[in-house]
């Protein structure tokens, strides 16, 4: 069986708030037909209690890890204060984690505009987390780590005073499955016998898989890179669950990689997929996992509208657009070496949203055979989810991008790296760099899709 989780069986509201938590002299009861016993609930089974109520909880196991879901009615209970929403009528309760780590807590399934708040006490000023709308409709989610056996308050109300029935729900973070906390690098890992739990965003067919998380000592940027016997793919997604938003998933036959800037103390979920291998077999399940973080500056310059840069790419290898490769063979022993980067901040205008920039990074040289890999991340500090990756191609040959006007400046990050299968010609690729606005009206070229390729902030 799962963990089991439990919810102390009273309502939790005003000074009976208090009482539970063990504050002095509460002045108020809770409704309900007696005297609240403050004594946490034993472990409750699986099979649900019989009539229960507000006051009560049940707990339920799905797909083996227990999920608590417990019914509550605000139509009738006094207002509590969130920091995601205005004061209002409001359920809370005491929860005490079964054991440590990160668990998620929703509404989905209640029927009006939730909010959802978890505290260390009643007081908003000790508010851990706080959640409106979640998975763009009117419920909330919160995901947090927590201690074992130490309380929390989780306040359930509705959004501008909306009140009505709905279910907390509460569960453990079950992908990823480890973490990286502690480990030496690089390590030898396998993904034998691990199931396939998921498919990375680019991943192809079905392989067994592992997902760890990773917890950011300092602030810098990290990369991470997998080689293994089978064709990895490797997807680095924000937060401590695999189902959140992916920054960017690289596949290569050989060796995949990818890289971000964190903040000290950020959370991120590295899942390790297997992929089907162009041209060849997979003949393994061990692969070796790299965790660096890596010197120099990134972004390395500046770009401002209508102007452009011409400049080469540079050995230090940042990051690697994920339609890009990360590295290349160019002697005859076969030795592999990574290739050469380019990272620049776009620093966009302020424009309505009809009009647009045209990002360009083009072969500052005769046409030559997609040499040059490109990709916008979100933000400009080589932080943010990868929009749009690009292989050039044309003549002169190129990779452009249209940035759509947000009515106020913004940053994104320009990615540039060497495509080459080899070291043919050898050298370091010249490129000039562009951001050009000087022809952005709307009825010029539209952007397909302006919603991808237009940051949501800075």
């Amino acid at each position: 069986m799962g963990v089991r989780v439990g919810l102390l069986g009273a309502l939790c509201i005003g000074a009976g708030c208090q009482a539970i938590l063990g504050i002095e002299d509460p002045q108020i009861a809770p409704p309900g037909d007696g005297p609240i016993d403050a004594t946490p609930m034993e472990e409750i089974d699986a099979a649900p209690l019989p009539d229960a109520s507000p006051f009560l909880c049940t707990a339920s196991e799905l797909s083996g890890a227990t999920v608590t879901s417990v019914p509550f009615d605000t139509r009738t209970t006094p207002a509590a204060e969130v920091s995601c929403g205005v004061e209002g009528p409001s359920a809370q309760f005491l929860w005490t984690p079964p054991a440590g780590g990160f668990y998620v807590l929703d509404t989905f399934g209640s029927l009006f505009d939730t909010t959802l708040a978890v505290a260390t006490s009643c007081e908003l000023s000790d508010e851990l987390a706080c959640n409106n709308d979640a998975a763009g409709g009117s419920q909330s989610e919160v995901v947090l780590e927590v201690e074992r056996s130490a309380p929390v308050v989780v306040t359930v109300g509705g959004f501008a005073g909306a009140t009505g029935t709905g279910v907390l729900n509460i569960a453990p973070v079950e992908c990823p499955d480890g973490e990286l906390t502690g480990v030496t690098f690089p390590a030898e890992l396998s993904v034998e016998g691990a199931g396939d739990d998921f498919r990375a965003a680019c991943a192809v067919g079905d392989f067994n898989d592992r997902a760890f998380l990773f917890r950011a000592p300092s602030a810098g940027l990290y990369r991470f890179s997998a080689r293994g016997q089978f064709a990895i793919a490797l997807s680095l997604i924000e937060g401590p669950r695999c189902q959140d938003e992916v920054l960017v998933c690289h596949r290569d036959n050989f060796a995949s990689e990818v890289a971000r800037h964190l903040e000290e103390g950020q959370l991120v979920t590295l899942q390790v997929d297997g992929t089907e291998r162009t041209g060849l077999p997979n003949f393994g399940e061990d692969f070796t996992l790299n965790v660096e973080q890596v010197p120099g500056m990134c972004p390395q310059a500046d770009i401002e509208a209508n102007t452009g840069t011409a400049t080469t790419l540079t050995p230090e290898h940042l990051i690697v657009p994920s339609c890009g490769k990360a590295e290349r063979t160019p002697n005859a022993d076969g030795t592999a070496v990574p290739v050469p980067t380019a990272v620049f901040r776009l620093r966009m205008p302020a424009l309505d949203g009809q009009l647009f920039c045209t990002a360009r990074v083009s072969l500052d040289g005769p046409p030559a055979n997609n040499f040059l890999a490109a990709a916008i991340l979100e933000d400009g500090d080589c932080s943010g989810r990868e929009f749009e990756c690009k292989i050039s191609e044309g003549s002169p040959e190129q990779a452009a991008f249209q940035l759509v006007g947000r009515g106020e400046p913004y940053d994104v990050t320009l990615v540039v790296s060497d495509n080459r299968e080899d070291g043919i010609g050898g050298g370091l690729l010249p490129i000039l760099v562009e951001l050009d606005c000087s022809a952005n009206l709307a009825s010029s070229a539209k952007p397909a899709r302006p919603e991808q390729i237009a940051p949501a902030g800075n």
